[in-house]
């Protein structure tokens, strides 16, 4: 039956089993030959229901139990061994987020600092320069609010004190503050909310510009280089950092916010390289911080899903956990990716072998009521253990009595199976022993006790 169920599987899949299976005793956490083979063919055969019948009958449920009873504690120190390889835990693990938060806005300030220094001195030869029309900037009711907050400003207000208003250095500094307040204006939560106010200090401020950097209108040429210079330089070194995975950990408040960044639960499809930006640049101002957060990342994933069940120990804690970090195939690419980047050579390999083996236990199908698989494996075991029944009183087989003793004799010999077949899966050879006994025979071994019954049953008729 072990055969049968495992008919189709190819010699280059039962060697991926093996060596699974191999990898799994190696790391401390064995797997049934059945979850292997399972693994290795995606799911192609039978062998997993056929151990959910095995695992649900009183002789073979015996030996799987105990086999699977140790799997939370082999599952736990596997993994705990797996993210020391990352980093050792954290003794202050609410710190780590607000300390990423820092480093990455002193990163994103960095970047705004080396643009305004290299724009800087397009800037400082444009502020000089006199607008002649200036009348069209100066009778907005919105430029003049902006530029009496700029001239009673205690801090800003000396820089401006001699410089006139028409100057291209004022209206840089006045419009600035035309769309800072357009910001706030728009913002619902803000006391001062009005979407038509927000819009006129925009408007002003964008119109204020265009005079300001077209000569045609009185401009300066060397203001619109600034300003184009600025931009180029924003949209192609500051926004992808700021709209990225940097500029979320620079916004996050706590430790799991910042984490969900390096490692997302749902990773934008081709995004892996932006995170491995993220943690380089991290990396550069504080070297072990980008594996501190993996490391927690994973631990806190991990103590989710070994939520205790109602009938114990949740047996099932490593699928569920590399099902939840290494669940889509771009899981896995942005996992690769992060191991590379936190500079931790060993730990890809640890961590690449833990989920394979975890992954696989997912192939373990629930115990439950009894389904249709599970009478189909049961009757052919019956089928197997038939003749022997009848062999045990060839002469009687009219007998209530005899029929009594080969019911007997039927569901020993199932129980027997059972807990062969229990026997078979949990063998720390159990692939190499399920693809010998595909290769003793194609045909399923019921097939010739059944034969062999109707033979026995028309010679005792005669």
């Amino acid at each position: 039956m072990a055969a049968a169920a495992a008919r189709g599987v190819t010699q280059a899949e039962y060697d991926a089993a093996q060596r699974l299976q191999e990898t799994a005793a190696r790391i401390g956490v064995p797997l049934s030959g059945p979850e292997a083979v399972q693994e290795a063919t995606r799911g192609a055969t039978k062998l997993a229901d056929l151990q959910r019948v095995v695992e649900g009958s009183q002789s073979g449920g015996q030996v799987t139990a105990r086999f699977y009873s140790q799997r939370p504690n082999q599952v736990a120190a596997a993994t705990s061994s797996a993210l020391d390889a990352i980093s050792p835990a954290s003794p202050v693990p609410s710190t780590l987020g607000p300390r990423a938060a820092a480093v990455a806005q002193e990163t994103l300030d960095d970047a705004r600092r080396r643009i305004n220094e290299t724009t800087r001195p397009y800037y400082q030869a444009a502020e000089g320069h006199l607008i002649d029309d200036f009348e069209p900037i100066a009778r907005d009711p919105a430029f003049q609010a902006s530029l009496q907050r700029l001239r009673s400003d205690p801090v800003l207000g000396p820089t401006y004190r001699d410089v006139p208003d028409n100057s291209i250095a004022v209206v840089d500094a006045v419009t600035k503050d035309m769309r800072d307040r357009g910001v706030a204006l728009g913002n619902a939560a803000n006391p001062g909310f009005s979407n038509q106010t927000a819009g006129m200090y925009g408007a002003g401020a964008a119109e204020a510009r265009d005079i300001a950097r077209t000569p045609a209108r009185g401009g300066s040429q060397a203001y619109d280089d600034a300003l184009v210079m600025q931009e180029q330089a924003r949209r192609q070194n500051l926004e992808p950092l700021e709209q990225g995975p940097l500029g979320r950990i620079a916004a996050a408040r706590t430790t799991p916010a910042a984490y969900s960044e390096i490692l997302p639960q749902q990773p934008l499809a081709g995004g892996a390289d932006e995170i491995v930006e993220a943690i380089m640049r991290i990396r550069q101002r504080d070297a072990d911080l980008p594996a501190n957060l993996v490391r927690q990342n994973l631990a806190d994933s991990f103590d989710a899903a070994g939520r205790r069940i109602a009938t114990g120990e949740n047996q099932s804690v490593g699928g569920r956990f590399a099902n939840a970090v290494v669940g889509t195939p771009e899981q896995r690419v942005t996992m690769d990716a992060v191991l590379d980047a936190i500079n931790r050579p060993g730990a890809r390999g640890q961590l690449g072998n833990l989920f394979d083996v975890l992954r696989a236990t997912s192939q373990r199908r629930p115990m439950g009521s009894p389904t249709e698989p599970n009478r189909m494996v049961n009757e052919s075991l019956d089928r197997i253990s038939v003749p022997v029944a009848m062999a045990a009183a060839p002469a009687s087989a009219g007998s209530t009595l005899f029929g009594e003793i080969r019911d007997r004799v039927r569901l020993a010999a199932r129980d027997r199976a059972h807990n062969q077949l229990a026997e078979l899966f949990v063998a720390p050879d159990s692939v190499q022993r399920i693809r010998e006994l595909g290769l003793q025979g194609a045909e399923a071994p019921w097939a010739s006790m059944l034969s062999r019954q109707t033979t026995q049953a028309a010679a005792t008729s005669q």
